[in-house]
């Protein structure tokens, strides 16, 4: 889906991002998006190992 993004696409949503949100509330934003991405990522390895441990 996101094959082809390029630099020019990313600058555009990070202006967008910063003229929607502010530049106070996106490190907050990103901060709670990194956690949730390596929640996440924790739960799928632990389902991953007890699936193969039956």
């Amino acid at each position: 889906m996101f094959k082809n993004i390029g630099w020019p696409e990313i600058l555009v949503i990070v202006v967008v991002l910063v003229v929607l949100f502010g530049g106070k509330i996106l490190p907050k934003i990103g901060k709670t998006i990194g956690e949730s991405g390596k929640d996440l990522k924790d739960a799928t390895q632990d389902l991953k190992e007890a699936l193969k441990d039956k």
